[in-house]
């Protein structure tokens, strides 16, 4: 079963708590079988880090994508939007930040879980 992550931080980012807590979860639910597909920003990230590309890891298949404003991540809501079909489960771990708020609204649209 697949699961999308619309999240603002992801780890390795350390802006905040969710960046850990939510690479916990996700390693865990790879161990147990599911397949975790995470669209972060690049908030806290360091230079030097591939940003835009796939890659996957033990905590899932993650993107981290350049985002010039948190307060509407245009790139980052588009890639979410063009991501989260592929998912049986939509997280949203923040309803107030704006990738997320929109993603719910087209996953609710189409009868995602």
């Amino acid at each position: 079963m697949k699961i999308f992550f619309p999240l603002e931080v992801f780890y390795p980012s350390q802006a905040g708590g969710p960046a850990n807590s939510i690479y916990w979860l996700t390693k865990n639910l790879v161990k147990e079988g599911y397949e975790p597909i995470i669209v972060a920003s690049d908030k806290g990230i360091k230079p030097g880090f591939p940003l835009n590309t796939w890659s996957k890891n033990e905590a899932g298949e993650v993107i981290h994508v350049r985002t010039r404003s948190l307060t509407f991540p245009i790139g980052q809501t588009v890639r979410s939007l063009l991501t989260f079909y592929r998912a049986d489960i939509v997280h949203i771990s923040s309803f107030f930040y704006p990738t997320a708020f929109i993603t719910a609204f087209a996953a609710r649209a189409l009868k995602k879980k």
